[in-house]
């Protein structure tokens, strides 16, 4: 042990200053370079735990034990049971929100109270036509209204990385969520899967 005017806090503070050096008391049973060189190693041992804590921090992310996975649809039930069986093949649990019990609860309650996944599908069908009031003559296909509100939900409540949207080929992309990367969807075409695997992996996920 060595005696200090200095309390711990500053005597570490100015260890790491190496245009300062701290002269111990004179009956100090510990030599300076010591004392300096005892000082720097806990500062490095504590910079070298926070570096795993985060490292650890990142793997526990990466790794969700969460494997449900829920899935946002229009009307399209054929494309929503393709999607469904193809989670289950990955050995993941699909959530189909009609599936869920009401329990008195509103929409959006119901969609509250099932939004403890790990992970969500936003499958973007031709459910609807629609165009800007200026061109009423283009009428574009588009998803329902749910599923672009609830795509935003899910955005915001596990972060972009932990959504995939899925877009069928011709469905209009809705304008407040550009730059959100979309995955091409067809039934007839097994490419989307390859896709979508990818980024189920890619958020930590363990697959079949």
């Amino acid at each position: 042990m060595f005696e200090s005017e200095l309390t711990t806090g500053e005597l570490v503070k100015r260890a790491t200053n190496i245009d300062y050096l701290y002269i111990p008391l004179p009956h100090s049973m510990v030599k300076e370079k010591n004392m300096i060189d005892i000082s720097k190693k806990y500062i490095f041992s504590k910079e070298v735990e926070e570096v795993i804590e985060a490292d650890n921090s990142d793997i526990q992310k990466a790794s969700p034990s969460n494997k449900k996975i829920f899935v946002v649809h229009g009307r399209d039930d054929f494309a929503k049971l393709t999607v469904s069986n193809y989670i289950h093949e990955l050995g993941l649990s699909p959530i189909i929100l009609h599936q869920q019990s009401n329990n008195g609860n509103t929409i959006i309650e119901k969609i509250e109270n099932n939004s403890d996944v790990g992970y969500a599908i936003i499958l973007y069908t031709p459910c609807d036509i629609g165009s800007m009031k200026e061109s009423k003559s283009q009428l574009n296909p588009r998803a329902r209204q749910n599923v672009v509100f609830e795509h935003g939900y899910f955005i915001g409540k596990l972060g972009r990385k932990k959504v995939a949207a899925l877009l069928q080929n011709g469905v209009e992309q809705p304008g407040d969520i550009n730059g959100v990367v979309f995955i091409p969807f067809s039934i007839d075409d097994s490419e989307w899967k390859i896709e979508l695997r990818k980024e189920l992996v890619s958020a930590g996920f363990s697959l079949k």
